[in-house]
């Protein structure tokens, strides 16, 4: 129960807190002394939510459904990682196979 007002109070103490460090240090800035933190923020928050927008949102697979997936078939898993053959056998992969160390 209390989840939820910790989860509120978090969202607005860090919607302050990223508000007030995108104010200048100083009035009537200069381009070298301006808070280029608003720019960033914005340029990031701008491109993340196209790339959502454009390609996120139909090939994002939510953690929930992939447990679902793993409920209803328990080589899931291993097949993920790669110990699972196309005709469903389990692989045995040692260490020394899967080495990525650089010669």
């Amino acid at each position: 129960m209390a989840g939820y007002f910790v989860n509120v109070f978090a969202l607005l103490f860090l919607s302050l807190g990223i508000v007030m460090l995108c104010f200048p240090s100083a009035p009537n800035p200069t381009p070298a002394s301006f808070n280029w933190t608003v720019v960033i923020f914005s340029a990031v928050t701008l491109f993340a939510l196209v790339y959502y927008a454009a390609y996120g949102h139909r090939h994002y697979v939510s953690p929930r459904s992939r447990i679902t997936q793993f409920r209803h078939d328990p080589r899931m898993e291993l097949a993920e990682i790669g110990h699972v053959s196309k005709n469903g056998d389990v692989v045995d992969v040692t260490a020394e196979e899967t080495s990525t160390e650089y010669k």
